[in-house]
């Protein structure tokens, strides 16, 4: 939802990502709505994407009907606080009323040893 263009100098297309990082929910609703939405020079976006996004107006909405993957190989090479942590903020989603799935990707770990001709 947030462009990329103009950031990461150099970096890897597939594991370049940006957004808000803020100590509330609120925050990174505001900061994400002013900096959400189609950018014509990023590449990577699709059409898709709106023009601007209400993230605001939908905190109330809750996480009831939110679908939430965890991916399976995504967790093999982590730290184990992380690993707690994240897995922490996934229970409380799940006991707010998202639905929690794990998911499995074995070429996960394929990507990183990919490297262009």
């Amino acid at each position: 939802m947030v462009s990329h263009f103009g950031i990461g100098f150099g970096s890897d297309q597939s594991i370049d990502y940006t957004g808000p990082m803020t100590r509330t929910v609120e925050d990174a609703a505001a900061a994400l709505q002013a900096t959400a939405g189609y950018d014509p020079y990023d590449p990577r976006q699709t059409r898709d994407v709106p023009i601007s996004i209400d993230m605001l107006g939908r905190l109330a909405d809750g996480v009831s009907g939110l679908r939430i993957g965890v991916l399976k190989e995504g967790f093999d090479d982590a730290d184990p606080e992380v690993r707690d942590m994240v897995m922490a903020a996934v229970d409380v989603l799940a006991g707010a009323g998202a639905t929690v799935s794990n998911v499995c990707v074995p070429e996960h770990h394929d990507v990183r040893k990919a490297r262009p001709r």
